[in-house]
């Protein structure tokens, strides 16, 4: 792959739906991949930015071609320990 874009956030944070996670861009796709419950969304971006339509279901090979991608890049830092006592 070329020119993917990796990013990262460790943490939980008070607002509903924000856990620890992990997002790739990859020419017009994008897998963020969520940390608590191991959650991989997958989207064509081309399609539309708003990330409504999730193709991990219909394009398991490719989403998960990117999730090792993504797991492999070099992490500065570390994700937090699952928080039991979050409550969002």
């Amino acid at each position: 792959m070329s020119e993917d874009f990796v990013w990262y956030y460790p943490h939980y944070r008070n607002m509903k739906g924000v856990f620890p996670q992990a997002a790739i861009r990859s020419g017009d796709y994008k897998l963020v991949k969520f940390y608590e419950k191991g959650d991989v969304h997958f989207y064509d971006l081309s399609k539309g930015l708003g990330e409504e339509n999730d193709l991990a279901g219909s394009m398991p090979e490719r989403a998960q071609e990117l999730s090792r991608e993504a797991e492999r890049r070099p992490v500065v830092g570390r994700c937090q320990d699952t928080n039991t006592t979050c409550r969002l």
